[in-house]
């Protein structure tokens, strides 16, 4: 059986911080925008939960109205010839639909699509996570993952976890890490960076 590469789907794979700033802004007008929110639970600290909970899943089932982040294709492609691509998504059960219909609509390759509040779960027969959640890469990295790995934002800055610039990046350092140290990425990944 193949190792699992985990791709979670919100700020990794689509843009969905300026929606959900633009949606909590309703119920928040003074509510800093997503280039100032410098730790991940910023939001949980200034909205009530249930408004905080119901302004995601009213994004996450719009995602059709986003495109996926540039270089999306291309990463979940080579990943796919290599891995059991899971998409991973912390979302309400009412959203898978809107959310496979949406990796369809564009082409993106995959292998399952995992919607549950609990990602961890998958990371024992993982290889490769990506995902922008500072505690899901801290998760993966103790669990063992060789490769957790996210796009910098400035939530998971300064945390001293591997981030990247973008999903192009992240492909082109795959392929050169591949090159470099042979077919499996699982073997030692100990000096895979982002930047």
């Amino acid at each position: 059986m193949r190792s699992l590469a985990i791709v979670d789907v919100d700020s990794t794979l689509v843009h969905n911080a300026e929606p959900l700033f633009k949606e909590l802004r309703k119920y928040s007008p003074d509510l800093l925008p997503p280039s100032q929110w410098t730790h991940w639970d910023y939001l949980v600290e200034h909205i009530p939960k249930d408004i905080f909970l119901s302004a995601v899943t009213s994004v996450q089932m719009r995602i059709g109205e986003e495109p996926p982040l540039p270089g999306a294709y291309d990463l979940l492609e080579w990943l796919y010839e290599r891995y059991t691509v899971v998409i991973a998504s912390d979302r309400a059960p009412e959203c898978y639909d809107s959310l496979t219909n949406w990796l369809y609509k564009y082409h993106l390759l995959h292998d399952q699509v995992h919607v549950s509040p609990n990602k961890t779960v998958l990371f024992p027969e993982a290889a490769i996570v990506v995902d922008d959640s500072p505690r899901m890469l801290v998760a993966a990295r103790q669990m063992g993952v060789p490769i957790a790995v996210g796009i910098r934002y400035p939530w998971n800055k300064n945390l001293g976890l591997t981030l990247v610039k973008d999903l192009f990046w992240l492909h082109d350092a795959l392929i050169t890490w591949e090159k470099t140290h042979g077919n499996s990425l699982e073997d030692d990944c100990k000096g895979f960076r982002g930047i």
